[in-house]
């Protein structure tokens, strides 16, 4: 486990800003692969300033990352830089009540025996910034609806056929052209 993003409250001076700016592999900020279809592929960079006061610890907190994923018209890879902005309080487990075990609210969080670990905030709030439909170009032309070929590096023959009116047949040609 990687210490570079943990915070012991302790060593925090109180009432002070104290800035901070890490640049970390992907692999110690637990950002490798987020998901089989996003991976972080550079380097994460966290900076901000904390603040404690009494056993409360509030973070100003900046990340940023590059992702690569599948542009959703001709399922290449495709980058998109990730950038997100988050304040989080975190207040000690022993001021949790009872009934807030299972629940998460924005912006809080709790830490136990005085160690801050920022890591899964962190990755929480980059993941809310991965766009929902990435291109890798804006003028991809995606693949062939027929035979699967992508239209951005090749002409099928098939573009000129007219279409057979029976989506599930040429869905299931195009599956199986892609399979193999």
């Amino acid at each position: 486990m990687s210490r570079l993003l943990v915070f012991t409250v302790a060593s925090l001076p109180e009432g002070d800003l104290s800035p901070f700016e890490v640049v970390c592999s992907p692999e110690d900020a637990d950002l490798g692969a987020i998901d089989e279809d996003i991976v972080i592929s550079g380097p994460v960079t966290i900076s901000g300033t904390a603040q404690r006061m009494g056993g409360e610890v509030l973070f100003d907190l900046h990340a940023s990352a590059t992702a690569t994923l599948l542009c959703r018209r001709c399922l290449e890879p495709a980058v998109a830089d990730l950038d997100s902005e988050f304040k989080i309080l975190y207040r000690p487990a022993t001021q949790r009540r009872d009934d807030e075990e299972d629940t998460d609210e924005i912006g809080l969080a709790y830490y136990d025996a005085g160690i801050i670990d920022v890591r899964e905030d962190v990755r929480r709030y980059l993941l809310l910034e991965v766009p929902i439909w990435l291109l890798c170009d804006e003028d991809c032309r995606g693949l062939c609806h027929h035979c699967g070929a992508n239209l951005n590096v090749t002409t099928c023959e098939c573009q000129a056929e007219p279409d057979s009116g029976d989506r599930e047949t040429d869905l299931s040609r195009q599956l199986a052209r892609l399979m193999g």
